[in-house]
């Protein structure tokens, strides 16, 4: 039998005292009734025990537990910001966070994301001077799961900002097509790499 310390149990025992046991017995816990869904009112129930329970136990800390379901909890912050429906759910029907019960808020909110600034990233990205372990450190498991997406984006956004810097220093002629107006014909012959010119054809003076 699977045995676990931390759970997320949904209950249509609505009344407290239906599941005041379970939280008795939990070391941290936290709760919300969503009432506004399509479904009937129920409660979202996080909870963490000391020691490790199986889905059977944790669901007989609750009366009724006919109407109630429990299943391992994977991530803690992910599971706790679905309790209001926060922005990362917007096809659900949004809660207060205050209409969440909680015995320990910071225990829940640990493993919130840190913000990354946009700006402060690609600047990163585009840093040669910055180690691949230097960027790991400070953006985490994201950018070392997605290393090839973000290399070839960078390289994209090098060959881009050479490409245009060649076009304002007229080193590259542009030229408009003649049975398409929306269209620009370059002449050069440009690395897809570097953005670099490998054939150079400059404007006439």
């Amino acid at each position: 039998m699977d045995r676990f310390y931390s759970f997320k149990v949904v209950t249509y025992n609505t009344d407290e005292s239906n599941f005041q046991p379970l939280l008795d017995k939990a070391f941290k816990w936290a709760w919300i009734l969503h009432d506004k869904d399509k479904t009937d009112p129920h409660i979202h129930i996080l909870c963490t025990f000391k020691q490790n329970k199986s889905f059977e136990q944790v669901r007989k800390m609750v009366e009724g537990e006919q109407n109630t379901f429990a299943r391992k909890m994977e991530d803690k912050y992910r599971d706790f910001i679905y309790l209001p429906h926060s922005e990362d759910f917007p096809d659900k029907a949004l809660y207060n966070e205050t209409d969440i019960h909680c015995n320990d808020l910071g225990f829940f909110q640990r493993g919130a994301k840190k913000t990354v600034d946009n700006e402060e990233f690609v600047t990163d990205l585009l840093d040669n001077n910055m180690t691949y372990k230097q960027r790991a450190i400070k953006y985490g498991r994201d950018y070392i799961r997605n290393f090839r997406t973000y290399t070839k984006f960078a390289r994209m956004l090098r060959m881009e900002e050479n490409f245009l810097s060649k076009i304002e220093n007229g080193e590259i002629v542009e030229e408009s097509n003649p049975n398409n107006p929306f269209e620009i014909l370059v002449q050069s012959k440009i690395d897809i790499e570097t953005g670099e010119i490998i054939n150079d054809h400059k404007k006439s003076p």
